[in-house]
């Protein structure tokens, strides 16, 4: 009997694998400008650090301090740098991964839906396409991205992990380090203008090399779920069946007729269960708490 979960939890003991969809969210008061993801299109008019006429669309270093840097280009990172270029701040984004919105490329099952209708979930300044419907698909979403990306001219500084921020206090600015460990930089593999088919000895080994960025402003957009927390689990040493993580079920082809227990009834949960059946599997869910449900038209 496989067990899948999506149940939060707070440690993060090493198992196989699981299923889980962490919602917890950590909100730190600083003095110091740094800026939530969700809140920058409020914010952005007083990030301008240049005159606004200025409509800058490269993303480097540069030598100016009064720029932002955004950690991540998921959803929340795009939106905040489109609400900002369309301001004509400067700004600079780093993405740990190879490509934009990773977590739903590379983290989510194959059927997703989004659970919103689509009028209340696009990101700022462009709507969805009238041809999509009510409720999107991943794909919908990815292409929708990938567009969004393109129109607003964004090119992230992909494959760069941070390792350290802090503010200097002595120039007023964030000092953000990073790690590049990439044979390529930008949308499509491009590397700041350098053709991305180049494929000498020299350019297709990867490269590890020490970024700095300096900025007036950092906007974390590293999502809320983009470590995956396994709950320890007692008599999971000892289990036959596969312990598996939500973010690595991709469809239930694998499991007719087998028993699989869900842990969890929220949106992974119930949707994962629908998933395995019609897969034909056996799903069964527990949930630690009573479960609400509101029946609409």
């Amino acid at each position: 009997m496989p067990l899948f979960s999506n149940r939060k939890q707070q440690t993060h003991a090493e198992l196989p694998n699981l299923f889980f969809d962490e919602e917890e969210e950590e909100e730190e008061e600083k003095n110091h400008p740094r800026v939530r993801a969700d809140s920058i299109l409020e914010t952005s008019s007083e990030l301008l650090g240049h005159d606004p006429s200025q409509n800058h669309t490269a993303d480097n270093h540069g030598d100016s301090i009064n720029k932002v840097i955004i950690v991540g280009a998921g959803p929340s990172g795009l939106a905040a740098a489109a609400c900002l270029r369309a301001r004509g701040v400067p700004l600079v984004i780093v993405e740990r991964s190879s490509s934009i919105a990773s977590l739903w490329k590379e983290r989510t099952y194959d059927r997703l839906k989004m659970h919103i209708a689509k009028e209340y979930c696009r990101l700022p300044l462009v709507p969805f396409p009238d041809s999509y419907p009510r409720f999107i698909s991943k794909k919908q979403f990815l292409e929708y991205l990938d567009g969004y990306a393109t129109r607003f001219k964004l090119r992230p500084r992909f494959r760069e992990m941070v390792t350290s921020a802090w503010f200097d206090k002595a120039v007023g600015a964030w000092v953000v380090e990073t790690t590049c460990s990439c044979s390529g930089n930008g949308i499509d593999g491009e590397d700041d203008g350098k053709e991305a088919g180049n494929t000498s000895p020299a350019s297709s080994q990867k490269k590890k090399k020490k970024e700095k960025y300096v900025g007036k402003w950092l906007v974390v957009a590293t999502g809320e779920n983009a470590e995956m927390v396994l709950p320890d689990i007692a008599g999971s040493d000892v289990f036959r069946g596969r312990i598996v993580h939500s973010s690595e079920y991709r469809n239930g082809s694998a499991y007719c007729g087998q028993k699989v227990l869900v842990m969890g009834a929220g949106n992974s949960g119930m949707e994962i269960s629908l998933d395995l059946s019609n897969f034909g599997a056996k799903p069964s869910i527990i949930v630690r708490s009573p479960v609400r449900y509101d029946l609409n038209d």
